[in-house]
């Protein structure tokens, strides 16, 4: 199993967490960097990480995540508006 830190408090996260549970910051797996990262709020409702190899890249969260909070992963502003992993998946139906 692959270990992840919080790239604003080293803090141990887990692949599933959302949300560093020390210093509150988001987080998104970012598949261009097959990394955990913790997300600072950026123009036009994308988002920037603070991670080294993001190069100042905006990332938005995938649709899944921003609207039914069933997936953990960010795209680049320039992808869909899924991530790979559900870009074939119809939506999830509400409860």
């Amino acid at each position: 199993m692959r270990i992840f830190h919080c790239d604003h408090c080293d803090n141990l996260v887990f692949f599933e967490n959302t949300h560093c549970l020390r210093c509150g910051h988001l987080l998104a797996f970012l598949p261009d960097l097959m990394e955990i990262g913790s997300l600072d709020p950026d123009r036009d409702g994308t988002w920037q990480s603070p991670h080294p190899a993001a190069g100042g890249r905006a990332y938005r969260l995938c649709a899944n995540y921003s609207g039914s909070q069933v997936c953990n992963w960010a795209v680049t502003r320039a992808a869909t508006t899924r991530c790979a992993k559900r870009a074939n998946s119809p939506p999830p139906s509400p409860i």
